[in-house]
């Protein structure tokens, strides 16, 4: 039976306990499983009164429908989100399945249910797919889907009807401030004013806090790390988010050394801007070892929960880079000719970076790959060995963190997820692992579903933002001592702000 596209009308919103992400594959090989197991969801009786429907209390057994769901991409700027539903009818059911039976998909806000769409089940199959099309940004609590016309007194004790909460989108969190074994402070370039509000001094700006993080930190009691230059400049410390939940204590100013418990800070966070770089490996590889389906899950999961402050770029690598404008776009390589160009589409990436990103964003390069790069050295002829190519590209990463650092007072962070290999009893190539030694990065094992959505989720507990500061003096001259400590886990960092105290 034919999948068909549903995108739910504007006049509804909907919140699904979840944010979503896009792009069903119209070509090539499809990246979601048909036949998967399907998990019972909670179930509903419905009586339909009109064009709503009432949800009384759901009896205990199983349900008309068995349902599945799983995101297969996103649009381009992560604003809309792609389902597959997949649905199979309780066999206990089937008996009652006629010609006129129909799955019915309704958005169910708030207790009421709105019908948005129908169509006739397959009886000789009694399962299918619907793609569905939603904005993760509209409001409302999920899905009801059920069966209408089933043939009277067949069933009596299964519930008709299945409310269904849309699968999760990532959400960020706060950092473990206890893993915090050093921290950093940084004024953001020109944030800093001042003026007369009333009879105080009004001063405004922005910091970024950064760590390095120890998972041994808290365990050991050790004492905090001193930061050196090359710590800073390297691009490799982890912004901390969540300090403004406690403000008071972590943002202490300080005039001439001494606090004003009259005149706290008041503090707020703030995502920055950010580019996402996604190079994403479509080789056959990927798709003979059955995680292709998993990637377009946990790679829209996590688009959808950077979209509202993030700019996204998109490529795939088999044997060549493609740049594409959304993941609805991603086709997966046939066997036939296949290969795995994994340097070089980094290489492509670092290029843009460079040449064309905003200076001021902060970037992210998130690689998923099984590293069994064999095609990158046809675009480097100069290198003996594909050995050489990796150490360049590793050498690249940091070349290119430096200088974003260095000129721009921006960041790169690179991660790189290793997904398993066909034929490996869950290894593969150390060629993840090494680039992320080599270049600083961060290596992650996505060697199962799990593992590939958790890495992505700590990638996202680690973006950034900065807190924006407000101090209200009581000491109006501008020529006051002014500096502001801030306190993360068990570490402090002060820096001065740039009032017009001359020493």
């Amino acid at each position: 039976m034919p999948s068909l596209p549903i995108r739910l009308p504007t006049p509804f919103p909907i919140l699904v306990l979840c944010s979503l992400l896009v792009a069903a594959c119209d070509k090539g090989p499809k990246a979601v499983p048909k036949n998967n197991p399907l998990a019972t969801i909670d179930s509903g009786v419905v009586s339909a009164q009109d064009n709503v429907v009432f949800l009384d209390d759901a009896p205990q057994g199983g349900n008309a429908l068995h349902l599945n769901s799983t995101f297969t991409g996103a649009s381009a700027n992560g604003r809309e989100a792609d389902l597959l539903l997949q649905y199979k009818v309780n066999p206990q059911v089937r008996p009652a399945v006629n010609a006129a039976t129909e799955v019915v998909v309704s958005l169910n806000e708030n207790g009421l249910a709105t019908e948005l769409y129908r169509e006739k089940v397959d009886t000789e199959a009694m399962e299918g797919d619907l793609n569905i099309t939603i904005e993760p940004s509209t409001a409302g609590t999920g899905l009801l889907v059920g069966l209408d016309h089933l043939s009277a007194n067949i069933v009596t004790d299964v519930p008709v009807y299945s409310t269904l909460s849309l699968p999760s989108a990532f959400e960020l969190k706060d950092s473990e401030f206890g893993n915090i074994a050093g921290v950093h402070v940084e004024l953001v370039p020109s944030s800093y004013t001042s003026e007369i509000v009333g009879d105080r001094r009004e001063h405004r700006f922005a910091v970024r806090v950064l760590a390095k993080y120890d998972d041994q930190a808290l365990q050991e009691n050790s004492s905090c790390e001193t930061l050196s230059l090359e710590d800073v400049e390297s691009g490799t410390l982890q912004p901390v988010i969540g300090l403004d939940k406690k403000a008071d204590a972590n943002f202490i100013a300080l005039e001439f050394g001494e606090a004003d418990i009259e005149s706290p800070v008041t503090v707020s966070f703030s995502k920055e801007s950010l580019g996402v770089y996604l190079v994403m490996d479509v080789s056959s590889s990927v798709v003979e070892s059955g995680v292709a389906h998993n990637m377009l899950d946990a790679v829209s999961r996590s688009v959808i929960s950077l979209a509202q402050f993030s700019d996204f770029n998109y490529r795939i690598f088999g044997t060549n880079v493609y740049e594409l404008g959304s993941l609805r776009d991603i086709n997966f390589d046939d066997p036939a000719g296949s290969g795995t160009a994994l340097y070089y589409s980094l290489d492509t990436a670092l290029d843009d970076i460079e040449n064309f990103a905003p200076a001021e964003q902060n970037k992210l390069i998130i690689a998923i790959s099984d590293g069994h790069d064999l095609a990158s050295r046809n675009f480097y002829p100069a290198f003996q060995s594909h050995d050489q190519v990796r150490e360049y590209i590793a050498q690249r990463i940091v070349n290119v963190q430096e200088g974003q650092n260095q000129f721009y007072n921006s960041q790169l962070q690179a991660y790189f997820l290793e997904l398993p290999r066909v034929g490996d009893s869950g290894g593969s190539d150390d060629n993840m692992e090494m680039l992320a030694q080599l270049s600083g990065g961060t290596h992650f094992d996505a060697s199962d579903s799990q593992g590939l959505k958790n890495s992505l989720q700590t990638i996202t507990d680690h973006v950034g933002g900065s807190y924006d500061l407000v101090y209200s003096s009581q000491q109006t001259p501008d020529d006051t001592q002014l500096e502001l400590r801030v306190h993360a886990g068990g570490c402090a960092f002060t820096i001065p702000l740039p009032t017009e105290y001359k020493q």
